[in-house]
Formats: structure tokens, sequence, C-alpha cells
């Protein structure tokens, strides 16, 4: 019998086990809501129908947790990863401030952030230089005084699309946001580089509508990488990390961080990662889910509405629980 809301009948499992690999109903929409604690158990099958009836990975945090980076006693912050935000605008300067927050709480030795306009340092630790022509300061600085990582676009405006081209061309591990995420870039990514949209962003970049990507997410993040190059992480509940030939997805997080700066701080957790050694991919997959489990810390803190400072300021906590201590 159909439900009164038009939907099948269902239960609400707590646990749904699933044979060979991942379907796309227990990741996105109303079944994956329903399904529980996913398990995916194996089953001798034929690679080949692997490869059919599996549509991504969804790695656990016990997945993840290798990849959190390990300092040394000796560890200095020259060798913590030095990390440029290129972003700000008259109007819209908090953006880049958020994403060197996240940086800095994502474990980054040195954040600077460099912009054409007056940025707030939201806290002390932070660096800012203003530059009258940001282009002319990017296109002159030589290679050896170039950043472990850089996240640009957040709150960038016109300019942006330019100025990363002029990044993209240093081909350091970069972060591309916001304002630099331009139908003109396509191509331009190349393997150290990791494009961050929301599912608007993301219409834009692929010429359709939000309602389109949020349709099939997959096929939008595939889309996307095909499109831009590097890896890519389309934004959203749960995110989808792409890179050629290869789709993960990350659930997680609370829906009270469904507000403004939130991209900009995950922007920043990722370029910290990058900067401290990481490839694209995996800063990518470990930077998601650091975020989402900071969300779900600060939702226990906060209640339903937070900010990307609470969720920022949870990182380290996050980090932990990843480690497992």
């Amino acid at each position: 019998m159909p439900e009164a809301n038009g939907a099948e009948s269902s239960v609400q499992a707590d646990v749904t086990v699933t044979f060979a690999g991942l379907k796309a109903a227990l990741l996105f929409g109303d079944a994956a809501a329903r399904s529980g604690e996913v398990v995916l158990a194996p089953l001798r099958v034929p690679p080949a129908w692997v490869a059919d009836v599996q549509v991504a990975e969804q790695p656990g945090d016990l997945d993840l947790a290798p990849l959190l980076l390990q300092r040394t006693a000796a560890a200095h912050k020259g060798v913590a990863g030095r990390v440029w935000v290129v972003g700000g605008h008259p109007g819209t300067t908090g953006a880049p401030a958020l994403a060197g927050l996240g940086a800095l709480r994502a474990g980054a030795g040195l954040v600077t952030l460099h912009s054409a306009a007056e940025v707030p340092l939201v806290t002390p630790e932070l660096m800012a230089q203003r530059h009258p022509d940001l282009a002319a300061f990017l296109r002159d600085t030589p290679a050896a005084r170039r950043p472990d990582a850089v996240a640009l676009g957040m709150g960038l405006g016109p300019d942006a699309a330019a100025l990363a081209l002029e990044v993209l061309g240093w081909a350091v591990p970069t972060v591309l946001d916001a304002d630099a995420l331009q139908p003109e870039l396509a191509g331009r990514g190349h393997a150290a580089c990791l494009w961050t949209p929301h599912p608007g962003e993301a219409a834009r970049l692929l010429g359709t509508s939000a309602a389109g990507i949020t349709r099939d997410p997959l096929a939008a993040a595939r889309a996307l990488q095909d499109r831009l190059g590097g890896v890519v992480v389309l934004k959203g509940g749960p995110s989808v990390v792409a890179r050629t030939g290869e789709l993960s997805v990350s659930r997680g997080g609370h829906p009270g961080m469904a507000s403004a700066g939130m991209g900009d701080t995950l922007s920043g957790v990722l370029a910290a990662l990058l900067g401290q050694g990481l490839e694209a991919w995996d800063a990518a997959r470990l930077g998601v889910r650091l975020h989402a489990r900071a969300g779900e810390r600060a939702a226990v803190r906060f209640g339903y509405g937070l900010g990307a400072t609470d969720v920022a300021h949870e990182l380290g906590g996050a980090w932990a629980d990843l480690r497992g201590t």
C-alpha cells in the first residue's frame, strides 16, 4: 500500500546490508534516509558485475583515519604547510577570513590572506596583506616565494577567473571555490587542483539548473570532473568527490550547517591538507569528512543554527574523533 505522502511502502531500517557494491538509492534521497547504517557485504561475483552495480565508494572513519597526518616532535610551522588564501572584495571580506580560520584549525602552519580589500582578522594567528593590484602581485610572485597550497575565490569578485588562471599556471596544490568557479576555466584543472562547487555553482559550470544537479549528483560530479579536470568536490548532503574514473560519497554533517560561510571554511580545510602534503583525492575525502564531523560536534554544543566559526572551532575535536583518541 502506498503511504499517505505517495512514497512506496517501506520501513525505517537500523541497518541495511547490501552486496557487491553501493547502489545510488542507498546514498541519496528518501531511501538513503531510511536505510540506517549501510553495510557493504562481500559477494563472490564476476568483477564486471560489481562494476555494473557499484556507483561509488563511501569510506568510513576507519578508512579515512590512516590519512590523518602525523607530526614528529621536531615539527615546526615552516614544515606544517604554508597556505595562501586569495579572496575578498568590498562587501565580501568575511569569506577569505573564514577560509583562513578553517586552514589554521586544520593544521596549516602559516596562513596568509591576500586581498585587494581590507580583510578582518577573525583570529590574530592569521596574517593579511592588502594589494591594490592583486593581479600584479600574483603575476610577479617568483616560484621560490609561492606557498605550499592556495585557496582562491572566496568573495574574490569579478576578477576571480583571471586570477585563478594565473595561480593555476603555478601548478601548486590549489582549491578553487565561489567566484573562481567559472565556465571559462574548463579544462584548466591539474592533478593537484580541487574544485568545490555547491549545486548552484555546479549548474553554472554545466549550463543547467540546480535542480538538475541535485536530481543526479553522481552524474553531475562526474560531468564536472570531465569538464574541469583535477578533483571535484560537489558539496551537498551528502557531498560527492570525483576524480577520473572514481566517485566517493561522504555522508554526515548536520542540517544546521546550511548557512553562509560553511563552504569557505571547508576550502580552508582542504587547502591546509594539501599544504601538509596530501594528494588532492585524499585531501578531498578526508577534508569533507572532517568538516562534516566538526559540524556534528558543533550541533551538540550550539543546537540547530550553526555558524561557520562554530564548525571551524570543532575541527580539532573532529580530528581526534577520526583518529580514535
